[in-house]
């Protein structure tokens, strides 16, 4: 039966989203329908306005409760309250053996805007709408996701807050909990403390990896990345910053992670490893500018550059692990989050660009 339901549509991707009515299909036998209580606001979504042709529906970071299941689910049921995070096929080899970060289809399932079978989830008097984002879509009061996106909470945590957790937060903290599996003596320099670099921040203190070095130009940041792990931060704007780093950890860091998009930092995030060093680009796809840089240094250090799936982050093992060391005062997310209704989502997309907010969060009406 086809579901009327508010969403936030993209009619042009250099316009302001409007909150118009659409209609979702019927449920594949693979499918949930979650009734959206809150969702993050992540700067893929802004993005994504200009991968999608119009008229879209972006969202990727939701939090509800399920309304309604297809034929073939067994892992959730009405009533449960999940998170719902990052798209993977389920059918290739990646996915098979328990790397659904490395699907083989992760762009189509993420940015096709329909099902991978070609079929359309959401309508809009009878035209189609550009969703199934990350095969979810949760601007919106309701989405119909992949069972497989899904992760079951028993938490006391506010909806708003599970919101941070399904993917920049995910992803910084899979970087040094599973992409680097870091270990108390590593030393670790994130270049930008957005989401994802305070999340690897965060992370790398509950690991006890020392030191931990925050490279920003904002000022605010880098006192908020001291608050909450870094052991030292460094104010690029005052230059040498692998000179620096390579100071304070004696012949370098042994890893890093660039979070900015910048060729600078870039850079100085290869020039910054100590031999045998790896560093983690974790940017987005588009638009970002084209970096050069001499791979001398990889032949001459032994580096390695490596690229960033959410991490090799499993969500459904790493969200429950995320939520109780919050819950136990070791992972503070709610230091990062701005709370916004549902209707102000413009603002919310704006404060994320002008990085007023570091993490904002939608809340849905009741």
């Amino acid at each position: 039966m086809t579901l009327t339901t508010t969403a936030a549509v993209c009619h042009q991707p250099d316009e302001p989203l409007r909150l118009e009515q659409v209609q979702l299909s019927d449920l594949q036998d693979d499918e949930v329908l979650v009734k959206i209580t809150a969702t993050g606001v992540c700067h893929m979504d802004i993005e994504g306005r200009e991968m999608l042709p119009a008229p879209s529906i972006q969202g990727h970071e939701g939090v509800g409760i399920v309304q309604e299941i297809g034929a073939a689910v067994g892992s959730v049921k009405p009533g449960d309250r999940v998170v719902m995070s990052y798209a993977w096929c389920g059918r290739c080899h990646s996915c098979e053996h328990h790397q659904p970060y490395h699907c083989d289809d992760s762009w189509d399932v993420t940015f096709s805007g329909g099902r991978l079978d070609g079929s359309d989830t959401v309508t809009q008097n009878g035209k189609r709408v550009s969703a199934a984002f990350f095969q979810q879509s949760s601007f919106a009061q309701h989405a119909i996701c992949s069972e497989r996106n899904l992760v079951c909470v028993d938490s006391t945590l506010t909806d708003a807050r599970l919101a941070a957790f399904p993917c920049g937060i995910l992803t910084g903290a899979g970087i040094v909990c599973e992409q680097f599996a870091l270990q108390p003596g590593n030393s670790l320099a994130v270049f930008g403390t957005g989401a994802v670099g305070l999340a690897a921040i965060m992370a790398a203190k509950k690991l006890g990896v020392s030191p931990v070095i925050a490279v920003d130009i904002n000022d605010e940041r880098l006192e908020l990345a001291s608050g909450l792990g870094a052991t030292h931060v460094i104010d690029a704007k005052e230059g040498k910053v692998p000179e620096r780093i390579q100071e304070l950890c004696g012949r370098g860091a042994g890893f890093s992670i660039d979070t900015t998009g910048n060729a600078l930092a870039f850079n100085n995030a290869i020039e910054c490893l100590s031999p045998g060093g790896r560093m983690a680009a974790c940017i987005l796809p588009s638009p970002m500018e084209e970096f050069t840089f001499k791979p001398f240094q990889l032949f001459v250090k032994s580096l390695s550059l490596e690229g960033v799936s959410f991490g090799r982050a499993v969500a459904r093992e790493l969200v429950p692990k995320l939520v109780a060391w919050h819950e136990a005062g070791e992972f503070p997310v709610e230091r990062l989050i701005r709370e916004y209704n549902f209707e102000d989502i413009n603002q919310a997309c704006q404060d994320s660009l002008a990085g007023v907010a570091i993490k904002p969060v939608l809340k849905m009406p009741d």
